[in-house]
């Protein structure tokens, strides 16, 4: 004996399009995963002039964002950023966006440091053995007195001499025992140590 069976085509046609929209669905979800930014910088703390090495530690991310505090903003996906020289002191902020793979979900990070000026050393020092003591100025504040003579350039920091850090650029020199005078000018390099003579 011969039994009809009835089958529903159309309950399996709209089952099998829900599993298949189902699955294109978490497909998409899959290809297109919400990011998480992240960074780190090498420091906290910088002089001006300095680079800040920005190491990129975003996961689920295709393409990034940076922004810094200057206005600039990058593409790459680590980033050496160099402050300028005449940077003031003080706070700063480098944002870093990181964009899905579908570009349609975001994710932002901000790490915050800090700047101080930048400063070079500067030794003063005297060939002079007929005077004692030298009073010495820059940019007219006080910054010490020589109390030994050299009879080459001793160096920085030597014992006896006036040492001093100073901002980057041009200072005006000045100086006295009494009864002589001096004055100059000198340029200032960061991180670098200069010497000034009195004779």
């Amino acid at each position: 004996m011969m039994k009809n069976t009835k089958t529903n085509l159309a309950a399996n046609t709209a089952k099998i399009t829900g599993t298949f929209a189902l699955a294109c669905s978490l497909l998409f979800s899959a290809c297109n995963k919400q990011p998480a930014a992240d960074f780190s910088l090498d420091k906290s703390e910088y002089s001006a002039g300095d680079i800040v090495k920005c190491d990129n530690k975003s996961i689920d991310a295709k393409t990034y964002k940076w922004t810094f505090p200057d206005g600039q903003t990058s593409a790459s996906q680590n980033v050496d950023y160099t402050l300028d020289a005449n940077t003031s002191p003080g706070t700063y902020a480098i944002k870093l966006q990181a964009i899905s793979k579908k570009g349609s979900k975001t994710s932002d990070a901000t790490k915050l440091f800090t700047v101080k000026a930048a400063t070079g050393q500067l030794t003063l020092w005297t060939t002079n053995s007929l005077v004692s003591q030298i009073t010495v100025k820059v940019d007219n504040v006080t910054v010490g007195t020589i109390t030994a003579y050299y009879a080459s350039n001793p160096g920085c920091g030597a014992s006896g001499c006036v040492t001093a850090n100073l901002g980057i650029g041009t200072h005006t020199i000045s100086a006295t025992d009494g009864t002589y005078s001096w004055n100059g000018t000198i340029t200032i390099v960061k991180d670098k140590c200069s010497t000034f003579q009195f004779q």
